[in-house]
């Protein structure tokens, strides 16, 4: 709730409405034909709504397994925010970044790893940029743009935690630091 009424409170227009409502209950973003075409000051509401995903989740490099836990449920809280990225793939940008900018502070979200890979806590046989997408693509594995199994907020504690601890697992194996390093 925290991004998706950030992106409402600052930026979003007079008239247009990110709100609830749609397809068989699930959370649904209305009129996203508009999103691209309405600006704030030569910024689209979908670059906001990036902005908004992207700060609800700092990235913390000394620790790649909780930052995936976190994403899960940032995804989880808001499935819209996701769909909306999603949709952005989908309909404006099936290729390269997702935006036609640089994404907001990927930079120092890639220091921030790089960081991590020159004090010891990741492999730095990887290149941060590689690292920084795998990771986020390892916690979109269970939510709404998910090709195989989404997750929502009705299913157990039980789930939700055995999950997370897949994603902790995976990540902290896949990064771990080489031996000897």
């Amino acid at each position: 709730m925290r991004c998706r009424r950030r992106v409402q409170d600052e930026v979003q227009p007079p008239g247009l409405r990110l709100h609830r409502g749609g397809v068989g209950g699930d959370d649904d973003l209305v009129r996203t034909q508009l999103l691209g075409a309405r600006t704030l000051g030569g910024r689209t509401v979908f670059t906001a709504a990036l902005t908004a995903i992207v700060d609800a989740v700092p990235v913390d490099g000394t620790d790649l397994p909780g930052y995936a836990v976190r994403l899960y449920d940032e995804y989880l809280a808001h499935p819209e925010l996701i769909r909306l990225a999603a949709w952005c793939r989908l309909e404006r940008r099936p290729a390269g970044p997702l935006t036609a900018g640089p994404p907001p502070r990927e930079q120092e979200k890639l220091d921030n790893i790089a960081a991590a890979q020159a004090s010891g806590h990741i492999d730095d046989s990887f290149e941060p940029f590689d690292v920084f997408v795998t990771v986020i693509a390892l916690s979109m594995t269970w939510s709404p743009v998910s090709t195989t199994f989404t997750a929502t907020s009705a299913d157990t504690e039980a789930d939700h935690d055995r999950r997370r601890g897949v994603l902790r697992t995976l990540v902290a194996r896949a990064y771990a630091p080489s031996v000897g390093a």
